[in-house]
Protein backbone atom coordinates (compact mmCIF):
# COMPACT_ATOMS: atom_id res chain seq x y z
CA UNK A 1 0.00 0.00 0.00
CA UNK A 2 1.56 3.35 -0.98
CA UNK A 3 2.47 5.74 1.78
CA UNK A 4 0.50 8.96 1.76
CA UNK A 5 -0.23 11.77 4.13
CA UNK A 6 -1.93 11.22 7.46
CA UNK A 7 -5.22 13.06 7.38
CA UNK A 8 -5.70 16.37 9.18
CA UNK A 9 -9.45 16.28 8.70
CA UNK A 10 -10.46 13.75 11.28
CA UNK A 11 -8.84 13.72 14.68
CA UNK A 12 -9.83 14.23 18.29
CA UNK A 13 -10.09 17.96 17.82
CA UNK A 14 -12.50 17.74 14.88
CA UNK A 15 -14.64 14.76 15.84
CA UNK A 16 -14.73 14.84 19.60
CA UNK A 17 -17.53 15.82 21.93
CA UNK A 18 -19.61 18.34 19.96
CA UNK A 19 -23.28 18.84 20.71
CA UNK A 20 -25.79 18.90 17.87
CA UNK A 21 -23.67 16.88 15.43
CA UNK A 22 -25.77 14.92 12.96
CA UNK A 23 -23.23 13.79 10.34
CA UNK A 24 -19.51 13.43 9.79
CA UNK A 25 -19.62 16.58 7.67
CA UNK A 26 -21.19 18.50 10.57
CA UNK A 27 -18.32 17.51 12.83
CA UNK A 28 -15.76 18.81 10.35
CA UNK A 29 -17.60 22.01 9.41
CA UNK A 30 -17.85 22.90 13.10
CA UNK A 31 -14.24 24.15 12.91
CA UNK A 32 -14.49 26.08 9.63
CA UNK A 33 -17.96 27.62 9.56
CA UNK A 34 -16.86 31.11 8.38
CA UNK A 35 -15.14 29.70 5.27
CA UNK A 36 -18.04 27.34 4.63
CA UNK A 37 -20.64 30.11 4.76
CA UNK A 38 -18.47 32.41 2.63
CA UNK A 39 -18.14 29.75 -0.08
CA UNK A 40 -21.85 29.01 0.09
CA UNK A 41 -22.74 32.68 -0.31
CA UNK A 42 -20.46 33.12 -3.33
CA UNK A 43 -21.64 29.94 -5.06
CA UNK A 44 -25.29 30.87 -4.60
CA UNK A 45 -24.62 34.39 -5.91
CA UNK A 46 -22.77 33.20 -9.01
CA UNK A 47 -25.36 30.53 -9.81
CA UNK A 48 -28.26 32.84 -8.94
CA UNK A 49 -29.95 30.50 -6.46
CA UNK A 50 -29.36 28.66 -3.18
CA UNK A 51 -30.69 25.51 -4.85
CA UNK A 52 -27.85 25.26 -7.39
CA UNK A 53 -25.86 21.99 -7.62
CA UNK A 54 -22.71 23.52 -6.15
CA UNK A 55 -24.49 24.71 -3.02
CA UNK A 56 -26.23 21.36 -2.63
CA UNK A 57 -22.94 19.51 -3.01
CA UNK A 58 -21.21 21.84 -0.57
CA UNK A 59 -23.97 21.32 2.01
CA UNK A 60 -23.84 17.53 1.65
CA UNK A 61 -20.04 17.17 1.67
CA UNK A 62 -19.05 14.31 4.01
CA UNK A 63 -22.69 13.74 4.97
CA UNK A 64 -22.46 10.02 4.13
CA UNK A 65 -19.68 8.35 6.08
CA UNK A 66 -18.83 4.86 7.28
CA UNK A 67 -16.27 3.18 9.47
CA UNK A 68 -14.47 0.46 7.53
CA UNK A 69 -12.15 -2.32 8.69
CA UNK A 70 -9.32 -4.02 6.84
CA UNK A 71 -10.00 -7.76 6.95
CA UNK A 72 -6.26 -8.56 7.11
CA UNK A 73 -4.85 -5.98 9.52
CA UNK A 74 -7.92 -4.90 11.46
CA UNK A 75 -7.10 -1.24 10.71
CA UNK A 76 -10.08 1.10 10.96
CA UNK A 77 -10.66 4.03 8.60
CA UNK A 78 -13.45 6.42 7.79
CA UNK A 79 -14.91 6.50 4.28
CA UNK A 80 -17.06 9.46 3.24
CA UNK A 81 -18.64 11.25 0.31
CA UNK A 82 -17.08 14.55 -0.80
CA UNK A 83 -18.04 17.46 -3.05
CA UNK A 84 -14.51 18.28 -4.34
CA UNK A 85 -15.42 21.92 -4.84
CA UNK A 86 -12.38 24.18 -4.87
CA UNK A 87 -13.69 26.50 -2.16
CA UNK A 88 -15.04 23.79 0.14
CA UNK A 89 -12.94 24.03 3.33
CA UNK A 90 -13.29 20.30 4.05
CA UNK A 91 -12.00 19.25 0.64
CA UNK A 92 -9.30 21.92 0.81
CA UNK A 93 -7.95 20.38 4.02
CA UNK A 94 -7.87 16.96 2.38
CA UNK A 95 -5.95 18.25 -0.66
CA UNK A 96 -3.58 20.24 1.52
CA UNK A 97 -2.70 17.25 3.65
CA UNK A 98 -2.08 14.95 0.69
CA UNK A 99 0.07 17.42 -1.22
CA UNK A 100 2.16 18.57 1.74
CA UNK A 101 3.18 14.99 2.51
CA UNK A 102 4.33 14.27 -1.04
CA UNK A 103 6.16 17.57 -1.39
CA UNK A 104 7.95 17.07 1.92
CA UNK A 105 9.20 13.62 0.88
CA UNK A 106 10.58 15.03 -2.38
CA UNK A 107 12.17 18.07 -0.69
CA UNK A 108 14.00 15.91 1.84
CA UNK A 109 15.57 13.94 -1.00
CA UNK A 110 17.13 17.07 -2.56
CA UNK A 111 20.63 18.13 -1.63
CA UNK A 112 20.15 21.89 -1.69
CA UNK A 113 16.42 22.69 -1.95
CA UNK A 114 15.49 26.36 -2.23
CA UNK A 115 12.32 28.41 -1.81
CA UNK A 116 11.62 30.81 -4.68
CA UNK A 117 8.94 33.51 -4.78
CA UNK A 118 8.01 35.48 -7.90
CA UNK A 119 5.75 38.53 -7.66
CA UNK A 120 4.14 41.11 -9.93
CA UNK A 121 4.00 44.85 -9.44
CA UNK A 122 0.62 45.87 -8.06
CA UNK A 123 -1.84 46.76 -10.77
CA UNK A 124 -5.46 47.81 -11.12
CA UNK A 125 -5.85 45.52 -14.14
CA UNK A 126 -8.60 42.85 -13.96
CA UNK A 127 -7.59 39.86 -11.87
CA UNK A 128 -8.06 37.47 -14.81
CA UNK A 129 -5.52 39.43 -16.82
CA UNK A 130 -2.99 39.59 -13.97
CA UNK A 131 -3.13 35.84 -13.42
CA UNK A 132 -2.75 35.15 -17.15
CA UNK A 133 0.34 37.39 -17.22
CA UNK A 134 1.89 35.82 -14.14
CA UNK A 135 1.53 32.30 -15.54
CA UNK A 136 2.92 33.40 -18.92
CA UNK A 137 5.91 35.14 -17.31
CA UNK A 138 6.64 32.11 -15.15
CA UNK A 139 6.72 29.82 -18.20
CA UNK A 140 9.08 32.27 -19.92
CA UNK A 141 11.46 32.24 -16.95
CA UNK A 142 11.63 28.46 -16.93
CA UNK A 143 12.59 28.51 -20.62
CA UNK A 144 15.65 30.69 -20.01
CA UNK A 145 18.79 28.68 -20.76
CA UNK A 146 20.65 29.78 -17.65
CA UNK A 147 17.63 29.07 -15.44
CA UNK A 148 17.34 25.56 -16.85
CA UNK A 149 21.05 24.96 -16.20
CA UNK A 150 20.73 26.01 -12.57
CA UNK A 151 17.28 24.62 -11.75
CA UNK A 152 16.76 20.95 -12.54
CA UNK A 153 13.18 20.80 -11.29
CA UNK A 154 10.61 22.14 -8.89
CA UNK A 155 7.08 22.31 -7.57
CA UNK A 156 5.13 25.57 -7.96
CA UNK A 157 2.09 26.95 -6.17
CA UNK A 158 -0.10 29.97 -6.83
CA UNK A 159 -1.09 32.40 -4.08
CA UNK A 160 -2.99 35.67 -4.10
CA UNK A 161 -3.57 38.38 -1.52
CA UNK A 162 -5.34 41.72 -1.36
CA UNK A 163 -2.94 44.50 -0.40
CA UNK A 164 -4.01 46.48 2.66
CA UNK A 165 -2.07 49.54 1.50
CA UNK A 166 -3.59 50.11 -1.95
CA UNK A 167 -6.42 47.53 -1.97
CA UNK A 168 -5.01 45.92 -5.13
CA UNK A 169 -4.60 42.23 -5.87
CA UNK A 170 -1.16 40.74 -5.23
CA UNK A 171 -0.76 37.45 -7.18
CA UNK A 172 2.50 35.56 -6.84
CA UNK A 173 4.03 32.13 -7.34
CA UNK A 174 5.97 30.11 -4.77
CA UNK A 175 8.32 27.32 -5.84
CA UNK A 176 10.36 24.65 -4.13
CA UNK A 177 13.29 24.09 -6.49
CA UNK A 178 16.46 22.03 -6.65
CA UNK A 179 19.70 22.24 -8.61
CA UNK A 180 22.76 24.48 -8.69
CA UNK A 181 23.25 27.88 -7.11
CA UNK A 182 21.02 30.50 -8.75
CA UNK A 183 22.28 34.07 -8.19
CA UNK A 184 19.65 36.42 -6.82
CA UNK A 185 21.05 39.27 -8.94
CA UNK A 186 20.61 37.31 -12.17
CA UNK A 187 17.12 36.26 -11.11
CA UNK A 188 16.04 39.88 -10.50
CA UNK A 189 17.36 41.03 -13.88
CA UNK A 190 15.74 38.13 -15.71
CA UNK A 191 12.36 38.61 -14.03
CA UNK A 192 12.40 42.35 -14.76
CA UNK A 193 13.28 41.69 -18.41
CA UNK A 194 10.39 39.23 -18.71
CA UNK A 195 7.72 41.26 -16.88
CA UNK A 196 8.95 44.77 -17.90
CA UNK A 197 7.84 46.08 -14.50
CA UNK A 198 8.61 43.65 -11.66
CA UNK A 199 11.96 42.90 -10.09
CA UNK A 200 10.84 41.76 -6.64
CA UNK A 201 11.88 38.14 -6.28
CA UNK A 202 13.08 36.12 -3.33
CA UNK A 203 15.17 32.98 -3.14
CA UNK A 204 16.43 31.32 0.02
CA UNK A 205 17.54 27.87 1.18
CA UNK A 206 15.00 25.52 2.72
CA UNK A 207 15.96 24.95 6.34
CA UNK A 208 12.97 22.82 7.36
CA UNK A 209 11.36 20.64 4.64
CA UNK A 210 8.29 20.00 6.76
CA UNK A 211 7.50 23.66 7.39
CA UNK A 212 8.21 24.53 3.76
CA UNK A 213 5.91 21.82 2.43
CA UNK A 214 3.09 22.75 4.79
CA UNK A 215 3.44 26.42 3.81
CA UNK A 216 3.24 25.85 0.07
CA UNK A 217 0.63 23.09 0.18
CA UNK A 218 -1.94 25.40 1.76
CA UNK A 219 -1.83 27.45 -1.44
CA UNK A 220 -2.45 24.33 -3.50
CA UNK A 221 -5.69 23.75 -1.64
CA UNK A 222 -6.99 27.33 -1.76
CA UNK A 223 -4.93 30.25 -3.14
CA UNK A 224 -6.62 32.70 -0.78
CA UNK A 225 -9.04 32.71 2.15
CA UNK A 226 -12.48 34.04 1.25
CA UNK A 227 -13.10 35.20 4.80
CA UNK A 228 -11.72 38.69 5.26
CA UNK A 229 -12.36 39.78 1.67
CA UNK A 230 -15.14 42.10 0.56
CA UNK A 231 -17.96 40.13 -1.04
CA UNK A 232 -17.30 41.64 -4.49
CA UNK A 233 -13.67 40.56 -4.17
CA UNK A 234 -14.76 37.07 -3.18
CA UNK A 235 -16.89 36.77 -6.30
CA UNK A 236 -14.12 38.14 -8.54
CA UNK A 237 -11.60 35.72 -7.03
CA UNK A 238 -13.80 32.64 -7.41
CA UNK A 239 -14.62 33.51 -11.01
CA UNK A 240 -10.99 34.32 -11.90
CA UNK A 241 -9.70 31.03 -10.47
CA UNK A 242 -12.37 28.84 -12.07
CA UNK A 243 -10.71 26.05 -14.05
CA UNK A 244 -7.16 27.22 -13.33
CA UNK A 245 -4.35 25.10 -12.02
CA UNK A 246 -3.13 26.05 -8.57
CA UNK A 247 0.06 24.02 -8.58
CA UNK A 248 2.32 22.00 -10.84
CA UNK A 249 5.72 20.35 -11.27
CA UNK A 250 8.53 20.39 -13.80
CA UNK A 251 11.88 18.70 -14.39
CA UNK A 252 12.93 16.05 -11.90
CA UNK A 253 10.04 17.03 -9.62
CA UNK A 254 7.49 15.53 -12.01
CA UNK A 255 7.56 12.45 -9.80
CA UNK A 256 5.74 14.39 -7.06
CA UNK A 257 2.06 13.48 -6.98
CA UNK A 258 -0.25 16.48 -6.63
CA UNK A 259 -3.43 14.60 -7.51
CA UNK A 260 -4.44 11.59 -5.41
CA UNK A 261 -4.83 8.38 -7.37
CA UNK A 262 -8.09 6.49 -7.67
CA UNK A 263 -8.72 3.64 -5.31
CA UNK A 264 -9.36 0.19 -6.70
CA UNK A 265 -11.49 -2.32 -4.87
CA UNK A 266 -9.46 -5.16 -3.37
CA UNK A 267 -12.24 -6.64 -1.25
CA UNK A 268 -10.27 -6.09 1.96
CA UNK A 269 -12.27 -3.20 3.42
CA UNK A 270 -15.60 -3.92 5.05
CA UNK A 271 -18.31 -1.55 6.21
CA UNK A 272 -18.65 -1.93 9.98
CA UNK A 273 -21.14 0.85 10.64
CA UNK A 274 -22.22 4.33 9.64
CA UNK A 275 -20.37 7.21 11.23
CA UNK A 276 -23.62 8.56 12.68
CA UNK A 277 -24.46 5.26 14.37
CA UNK A 278 -21.04 4.87 15.92
CA UNK A 279 -20.83 8.50 16.99
CA UNK A 280 -24.20 8.62 18.72
CA UNK A 281 -23.93 5.16 20.30
CA UNK A 282 -20.26 5.26 21.35
CA UNK A 283 -21.17 5.78 25.03
CA UNK A 284 -24.05 3.28 25.08
CA UNK A 285 -23.06 0.37 22.82
CA UNK A 286 -19.96 -1.77 23.35
CA UNK A 287 -19.39 -2.35 19.61
CA UNK A 288 -19.68 1.35 18.80
CA UNK A 289 -17.33 2.18 21.66
CA UNK A 290 -14.76 -0.37 20.39
CA UNK A 291 -14.89 1.00 16.84
CA UNK A 292 -14.53 4.60 18.03
CA UNK A 293 -11.64 3.70 20.35
CA UNK A 294 -9.78 1.64 17.74
CA UNK A 295 -10.01 4.43 15.17
CA UNK A 296 -8.90 7.26 17.44
CA UNK A 297 -6.04 5.26 18.96
CA UNK A 298 -4.87 3.64 15.70
CA UNK A 299 -5.44 0.15 17.09
CA UNK A 300 -6.56 -2.94 15.14
CA UNK A 301 -10.20 -3.89 15.60
CA UNK A 302 -11.01 -7.58 16.15
CA UNK A 303 -13.18 -9.27 13.54
CA UNK A 304 -16.92 -9.48 14.10
CA UNK A 305 -17.40 -6.08 15.73
CA UNK A 306 -20.01 -4.10 13.79
CA UNK A 307 -22.51 -1.35 14.52
CA UNK A 308 -24.95 -1.51 11.60
CA UNK A 309 -28.04 -0.01 13.18
CA UNK A 310 -29.23 1.95 10.14
CA UNK A 311 -30.72 -0.08 7.29
CA UNK A 312 -27.91 -0.57 4.77
CA UNK A 313 -30.30 0.22 1.90
CA UNK A 314 -30.61 3.76 3.30
CA UNK A 315 -26.96 4.52 3.97
CA UNK A 316 -24.68 1.97 2.35
CA UNK A 317 -21.06 1.92 1.31
CA UNK A 318 -21.85 -0.48 -1.51
CA UNK A 319 -24.02 2.00 -3.46
CA UNK A 320 -20.90 4.03 -4.32
CA UNK A 321 -18.70 2.93 -7.23
CA UNK A 322 -15.26 1.81 -6.06
CA UNK A 323 -13.76 4.17 -8.64
CA UNK A 324 -15.25 7.00 -6.57
CA UNK A 325 -14.01 5.79 -3.19
CA UNK A 326 -11.04 6.36 -0.97
CA UNK A 327 -10.35 6.41 2.74
CA UNK A 328 -9.43 8.75 5.53
CA UNK A 329 -7.50 7.85 8.65
CA UNK A 330 -4.61 9.07 10.75
CA UNK A 331 -2.16 6.36 9.72
CA UNK A 332 1.04 7.07 7.79
CA UNK A 333 -0.03 4.29 5.43
CA UNK A 334 -3.29 5.96 4.49
CA UNK A 335 -4.59 5.18 1.02
CA UNK A 336 -4.62 8.11 -1.40
CA UNK A 337 -7.92 9.96 -1.93
CA UNK A 338 -9.15 10.08 -5.55
CA UNK A 339 -10.07 12.94 -7.82
CA UNK A 340 -13.72 12.89 -8.81
CA UNK A 341 -16.53 15.32 -9.45
CA UNK A 342 -19.00 14.76 -6.66
CA UNK A 343 -18.50 11.72 -4.48
CA UNK A 344 -15.39 10.12 -3.10
CA UNK A 345 -14.19 8.53 0.08
CA UNK A 346 -11.12 9.78 1.85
Amino acid sequence: MPATAPSLLDNKETTGQIDGIVSFGDSLRHNCLPEYYAARHVYSHIEGTDACPKVRNLDSCRSNAWFTRNVDSGEVRIASSACHLRWCPLCADSRRNYISHGVEEWTREQRYPKFLTLTLKHSSAPLDFQIDCLYKFFRALRKRIYFKKCVTGGVWFFQIKKSKNDNLWHPHIHCLITGRYLPHRWLKRAWLAITSSSSVVDIRPVRDPHLASVEVARYAATPCKLVGLHFDDQVELVRAMHGRRLCGTWGIARCVSLRPAKLESDGKWQNIGSWSDVYHLRHHDSNAEAIWYSYHHNLPLPAGIVCNVVDQSIESLERYSWNDLSFNNKSSAERSPPKCEEKTLF
